[in-house]
């Protein structure tokens, strides 16, 4: 198959489109279709890929906004995040430091000739990236690096340039994993020190609370569910839900009082099966419900959660739907 791997360069952007460069990993084969470097001068559109399809996001420097399912994250120097299958994203630089960006597109597809031979630590790399469709942290692997060379490499073309790109884009999702899975091999003893333990901790209820589960967390600390609940009781007092459940309360006061959305989406956003579900728990977090937090918050500053609202509290129970306020479509 013939690549062309002619790049397509405006003032703001450098392009190369339909690349196919192909390599695989364990049993996948992955197609980078397109590869690119972009400082934003304009707001990319909500938009989201189909199955199979995969974007490894990295930002070098400026700043904006990337909206993942619904929910803002600030993105700055080092940012990184992956967007998967069916992940809605939306990005807006700012307009005093708009950020650039290093995108690369990964088309997968599964080669069945390989299902059955592929084994080892390759094949444990190919799960957790394509077991993680949405992520977002910060690059702790020096990404930026090989994303430089790599666009060194497509722009030089020199001997043998195809098999160190296809090299390179491995090495980025293998970095990319580093970033937000620990892999140990069976028998072995987790690799992952204290200090990074607690950044995993706070970043994971921090940017994740609506998804996480304690399996997740588990996996990115390797270590065991229950080992996971010890370490959360030494370093928070909290088991896993109550913990989880103060991130979203945290989140929940945030946008009650600083935006005008409906009751049902900040559900939703904060990974709530239903607006009843939701005000339940916000009641026996705050001692009312979601509505009226708002009419007596809206316009004064965010305050502290009060002690029932930190690390003693347990866990909700289940919603009475005679107890909740009924689905909101207003603010």
């Amino acid at each position: 198959m013939t690549t062309d791997t002619t790049p397509m360069t405006t003032s703001a952007a450098t392009r190369y489109n339909n690349a196919e460069l192909s390599f695989h990993m364990g049993r996948c084969r992955f197609i980078a279709q397109n590869i690119v470097f972009e400082q934003f001068h304009r707001v990319i559109p909500m938009h989201a890929h189909s199955e199979g399809c995969y974007e490894i996001h990295y930002i070098p420097y400026g700043c904006g906004t990337v909206i993942l399912n619904g929910t803002e994250h600030h993105l700055n120097k080092d940012s990184l995040f992956v967007t998967g299958p069916h992940i809605s994203h939306q990005q807006i630089p700012e307009k005093e430091n708009p950020m650039a960006e290093y995108c690369i597109f990964l088309q997968t597809q599964e080669d069945r000739r390989l299902r059955d031979s592929s084994a080892g630590a390759g094949n444990s790399i190919l799960s957790a990236f394509l077991s993680t469709p949405l992520w977002i942290g910060r690059d702790t692997q020096n990404i930026h690096l090989v994303m430089q060379n790599l666009f060194l490499e497509l722009s030089r073309k020199q001997a043998g340039y195809t098999e160190i790109v296809q090299s390179m884009l491995q090495q980025i999702i293998v970095l990319m994993v580093r970033n937000y899975s620990a892999l140990v091999p069976s028998g072995a003893v987790s690799s992952v020190p204290g200090n990074q333990q607690s950044l995993i901790l706070d970043e994971s209820f921090l940017y994740d609370y609506a998804t996480l589960t304690l399996d997740s967390l588990s996996k990115r600390l390797a270590l065991s569910p229950r080992q996971t609940q010890r370490l959360l009781r030494e370093k928070y007092n909290q088991t896993f839900q109550q913990k989880k459940t103060a991130a979203r309360m945290s989140a929940a006061v945030i946008l009650l009082q600083s935006t005008d959305f409906p009751i049902a989406e900040i559900a939703e956003q904060l990974g709530f099966s239903s607006s009843e579900h939701f005000a339940n728990a916000f009641r026996t977090y705050a001692g009312i419900s979601p509505r009226q937090y708002r009419k007596e918050h809206a316009a004064s500053p965010v305050p502290p959660l009060s002690p029932s609202l930190q690390d003693t509290q347990p866990s909700p129970s289940p919603p009475d739907a005679r107890d909740a306020d009924p689905p909101e479509t207003g603010s």
